[in-house]
This record gives structure tokens, sequence and C-alpha cells, in this order.
């Protein structure tokens, strides 16, 4: 068993030695433990009599990635990051340990058929012009993942994804460029990009290349790869005969990562480096600008539905009771329009997204009720400072009165809507596995939906040779038998444990299981919570981790609300005052990238050669306050952990505060 911490840097030597090995399979796991088990043990089973060598580098992973597994594989080569360098630069670190002819570059949440190894071996040896080769890839429902086969993201061909002209005709070979929609799955030939779930590379390339562009940290650096391989003058194949099951997402997902940051700022890398000087490149930034910011939105719809329904409520029932008031939809004086519908709209607005009622996912009408009642005394309290719009409580008291009725309505029927979307009878749910595993884990999810009738466990699909079965789960049958098994049964989910569960057939049955839409989850067992994980995952719940506070919607609202208020106070006031000094440039970049959102006022120190993965880097902080760069590495580390975990609004003014008394007490001793 080998296993170390240290990086190794891209030198001058990178690959030159002669490979000992026929293939080396690179994983980067991060927050996967499980799903890297299965994938392992898939892995070995289609290396069958290949000369191989397994590294897992593991990306600072908090849930015991090594400890857990290194026991179980002690083949494997393991090399435990202290700290999250990206994934382009963790598959450097793997790709230099690298002794294989052939290197593939494979994603923890896959699983890799028997077959499909050998195929792509022999496919490499069959076509010498190839450089890089992927397969066909599958979603966890069976379903084609269209990502493993891609176009270059050309100026048009960006331009026709980014504004919509693809999806409108995903089968056109003019607007379809990129995903490819018109090209058949099973296919055997070249194509332009393939997925960085899978990607086959002759050691030659990488050397040339020198692997992945570390400036790409999350996304991007499977299609940099691939668009300099090409220029190289190597060709990219896709060996749509051969298949793995990719579990989408699965790390980014349990990561406090920013991945709709990471995602779109990689398209801006691209678009940088290559199609810089292209006329259409403002185009595409503008593009990529708007796709973010749907992004973002999409990722909160109830900021968009329920703050215009709140709205339009408020308004409407303003005009309501200025009718019942004053006889007359516009009863005020002609100076108070549009003033009163804004700053009633506002205090709303504002009050609902101070308290997270628009950012969270579920809808509270209790909430709700409160904030209309706050918004009904801050109105009222507004009129004692501004008389000229004193004119008539009782109206503040029906407008509110009327849009909380209207919000409890529109609440109501939000809920409703949703158990009609995700159906109000439970969701049916199969346990795949045997032994005494199945039952904590079918245990564990009876216990999760216990007052939910979001989820039902149906019964055990067998996968082992045993004569009995846990008594309290019923037989369904057998793992050869499941399709007509989840025909018969309705089945919508299917959890998988460890044990007797035919690794070697999964993929093939899952694409078998396709038209069923049937949705699989890997477990390991109820004593590494694993099982209570994916429980409430197919409850529609939470995921049972904690997210770090300073990446809670509603908190970072307030942040980046704290940094505005601040910057635009500083550059308002502090400009005169620095004008004459020699470092008012750097004084003023710098407070220029808080309101541009680059910085923070309090926020982490970033280590040089490190890049920040949660939060952003600090005018001020912790690790600023107790000596920034003359700390050492680790403690610095651990400040800014203290702070992700910690972070709130009082946090960041105690710390600005204490940032303002040094420094007033510096500027006092230098002046004696």
């Amino acid at each position: 068993m080998r296993s170390d911490t240290t990086p190794t840097p891209l030198t001058e030597d990178f690959l030159q030695e002669p490979p000992t090995l026929e293939l080396s399979v690179v994983i980067v796991s991060y927050n996967v433990a499980e799903l890297l088990r299965q994938c392992l043990r898939s892995v070995y089973v289609a290396l069958k009599d290949m000369s191989a060598e397994v590294i897992v580098v593991d990306n600072a992973s908090e849930d015991g990635t090594v400890d857990r597994l290194r026991a179980e594989f002690p083949q494997v080569h393991w090399i435990a990051l202290p700290v999250n360098i990206g994934f382009g630069r963790a598959n450097n670190v793997g790709i230099a340990r690298a002794r294989g002819c052939y290197i593939l570059l494979l994603n923890p949440d896959t699983l890799v058929h028997p077959e499909t190894l050998t195929t792509l071996r022999t496919y490499m040896e069959e076509h010498p012009e190839v450089g890089i080769a992927g397969c066909r890839v599958l979603n966890a429902d069976g379903s084609f993942q269209s990502a493993c086969r891609r176009g270059f993201p050309t100026p048009w061909a960006a331009f026709t994804r980014l504004f919509g002209l693809e999806r409108l005709f995903p089968r056109s070979p003019l607007f379809a460029r990129y995903s490819q929609g018109f090209r058949p799955e099973v296919e055997v030939g070249y194509t332009e990009v393939i997925s960085g779930s899978f990607m086959f590379c002759r050691r030659e390339v990488l050397r040339q290349l020198r692997g992945f562009d570390p400036e790409y940290f999350l996304y991007g650096e499977d299609v940099d790869l691939c668009y300099r391989a090409h220029q190289a003058g190597w060709r990219i194949g896709y060996v749509g005969t051969a298949t793995i099951l990719h579990f989408k997402g699965e790390s980014a997902r349990r990561s406090s990562v920013d991945a709709v940051h990471h995602f779109y700022d990689a398209m801006r890398i691209f678009v940088r480096r290559y199609y810089g000087h292209s006329l259409l490149a403002p185009l595409l930034y503008a593009g990529i600008w708007v796709r973010r910011l749907l992004a973002r939105a999409a990722r909160f719809p109830q900021l968009w539905l329920l703050g215009a329904a709140d709205l339009l409520g408020i308004v409407a029932a303003l005009l309501l009771a200025t009718r019942l008031r004053f006889g007359s939809f516009f009863g005020f004086p002609a100076y108070a329009y549009p003033t009163v519908f804004l700053v009633l709209g506002m205090v709303l607005l504002g009050l609902m997204l101070l308290f997270g009622d628009y950012l969270e996912r579920r809808v509270q009408i209790a909430r709700a009720l409160m904030v209309y009642g706050l918004c009904f005394f801050v109105v009222a309290s507004l009129t004692f400072f501004f008389k000229d719009y004193a004119f008539s409580r009782w109206v503040v008291l029906g407008t509110v009165m009327g849009g909380a009725l209207w919000g409890v309505m529109v609440r109501g029927g939000v809920q409703i809507w949703s158990w009609l979307r995700h159906g109000i009878s439970p969701r049916r749910v199969a346990l795949a596995g045997t032994g005494k595993k199945v039952e904590a884990v079918a245990a564990a999810l009876l216990d999760g939906h216990e007052g939910s009738p979001r989820a039902i466990v149906l019964g055990l699909i067998r996968t082992g040779h045993e004569k009995t079965a846990p008594s309290t789960i019923p037989v369904l049958g057998t793992w050869e038998e499941l399709p007509e098994l989840v025909a018969r049964w309705e089945i919508q989910e299917l959890v998988v444990v460890d044990g007797d569960v035919p690794l070697g057939e999964l993929v093939g049955t899952m694409e078998r299981l396709a038209p069923w839409r049937v949705r699989l989850y890997l477990v390991g067992g109820a004593e590494e919570l694993s099982a209570q994980r994916y429980a409430h995952e197919i409850l529609g719940q939470e995921p049972a981790w904690v997210m770090y506070p300073v990446l809670h919607p509603r908190l970072r609202l307030l942040k980046r609300l704290f940094d505005l208020s601040l910057a635009l106070c500083a550059l308002a006031f502090g400009t005169p005052l620095v004008f004459l000094s020699a470092q008012r440039r750097t004084w003023w970049q710098r407070w220029w990238s808080v309101v541009q959102g680059r910085w923070s006022v309090v926020g982490i120190y970033v280590v040089e050669g490190e890049s920040s993965v949660i939060g952003k880097p600090g005018l001020t902080g912790l690790a600023h306050l107790s000596g920034g760069a003359r700390l050492p590495v680790a403690v610095i580390r651990q400040l800014n952990e203290y702070y992700v975990r910690h972070f709130s609004i009082a946090l960041d003014v105690e710390i600005v505060l204490r940032y303002c008394v040094r420094k007033l007490r510096r500027e006092v001793r230098a002046g004696l």
C-alpha cells in the first residue's frame, strides 16, 4: 500500500520516464467515498489481465475517504492532498505519478462496464492518430449523457448554445454543433470534445500538452485539453460501443464549492484564451454573463415567482383599500404617486428577503404572515416621519391585511402545485442487495419517511445466493428479473447496497431500465450514515451534511449588502482623503473590487499558489488581524476554515471594528 500527501509540481521531466505498465487509471476524489468504492470495484473487474495501476488523488475530502478505503484497496496508490487544489491540478498530480503507456482519467462517481477498458485499448492500438478517446456515458437513470461527445465551443457554437438556438433545433447540424444531437449515440468515430468523466489518453499526448491547464478549477479543463490536442495534430475518438455509468455532479453537489461560478468562469477563460480577438467575443461574454445570471436565478424560483406575486398583491390591496376609504382607486394627492407604490413594495420585498422567505426551498405560510405584520409596523412608522404621506393608517392596515391574505393564498397554491408535481402518492423505492446491511438501510429509510407521504419501501431485490432474506423486507424478486419487476411494481427509486450486487452487470441493467427512468442510488450501509443521506434525498429533503454559513443564500445576500454599503461609503468619503497618497491607486482598486463582488470587506486570506474554494478574498479578516503572511500556512488555513464555518454579520462587524481600532492605534503611535 502506497500513500503520500505531497503534490508533485509539473517539472520539465513531466512524464519523461518510459512507461512500465500498460495502463494507469487516475481518479480525483472529493467527498464521494461510497461512490469511489463502487468505482474502484468496477475498475478492477474491467482491468482483467491488463498490467495496470490505479492512482487515487483525494482532493482534501471531508468524509475521510482515504482512511475509509485504503485498507479495502491496498493495491491503490493513494495521494491525499492537504487542500482542494481543483480538479485539473489534482489530475496533474496523479498523471505525474503514472507509469502506464495509456492513462485513463476517470471520475469517482462512475461505474465502468467490464468490457470498456479492453475495448478502448484495442481502439487506441488500431487508431494511432487518436490521442484521446472517450466512450458512451449513461446517466443514473440509463439515459444518454450528451456531454460525452461534443463539438468545440467555437464562437458560432457558443452563440447558438448561449442564446437558445441549439435547444430549439437539437437535431440540426447547423445549430447543434456543440451538443452534436444529430449524431447517433452508438457509433465509433472522431469527435471534437469528450467528457472529462472518462478520458483514455496516450502518455505522449499528456506529456506534450503537460496535462490539464491549472487555471480551470472545476469545469472546462476537458474541453481545453481536447482543443489543445486537436491543435497539436491529434484526433479525438468516440467509442459508442463502450459504456460507463456516471452519477453526474456528485462531487460538486456534496461540496461547498460555487459550481455555477466555476462553470461559467471556465467558459469565460476559454473564450478569452482562444477567441478573445474574435468579433463575437463581446457578444459571447454578454451571453455568458446572462446565462450565469439566469442559472443563479433558476436556483431560487421563489425569489421571482413569489416576489412578483407579493408585489402584485400588495399593489392591488393598496388600490382596493384606497377605493374603500376615499371612493377612488387613486384617492391620494398626485405627488404621492408612484412613491407610495415604490416604498410599499421595497419594504415588503426587502423584509421577505431578509427573513429568507424567497430564498428557502420550502414555503412557510407562518413566516410570510410574520413578515406582513412587520411590514405594517415599518410602513406605519414611516408615516410618523413623513407627514405629507400620512393619509390614512386604516389604508395601510387594509393594504397589509389584503396583501397577507393574497400571500397566504399564493403560498397555499404553491404547496398544492408541489404536491401535484411530485405526486401525492408515495414515491416507490426498492432495495437491491442481501445481508444485514440491506436490513439496516431499509430501517433507516423507513425511519426517514415516517410521517411523510412521499416515500415507501416496496421490498427487496435479491442479488446473492442466500436462501433467506431479512424478515422485515418482502422479497420482490431477483436481480435478473429487475426490468420485469420495475414494470410490475412501478419502481421509481432503486437503492443498491454493498454486497453481492453484480457491478459488472449494473451498467447494462440501467441501460435496459432507461425507458422507465428509474433513479439509481448507491449506499454502503446505514452504519456509515450514507443510507440516511440518501433517505433524505429520496424524501425530497435537504442533505444531511451542513452547508457553510457563508454560502447560505440569505446570509450571502446580507453579506453582499454589507460589503456594498461599506465600499460605497469608503469610495465616497475616503477618496478625497487618499487623493494625494502614493497608495491611492491600490486603495481604490481594492475597494472597487469589493463593489464588483470579486473581493469582500471581510473574507479569507488567500495563500499564494492556492485557489480560493470557499469564500472571497478579504480586505481584512481573522488571518489578516492575526499576522497575515507572517503566520504558518497551516494556521492561515485553520483561520480561514473557522471564518467560513462560523460566519455571521455580527462576526464581520466585530472584525471591521477591531481592524479600525488597530488602524487608529497605529496612526496615533506614528503621530507620537
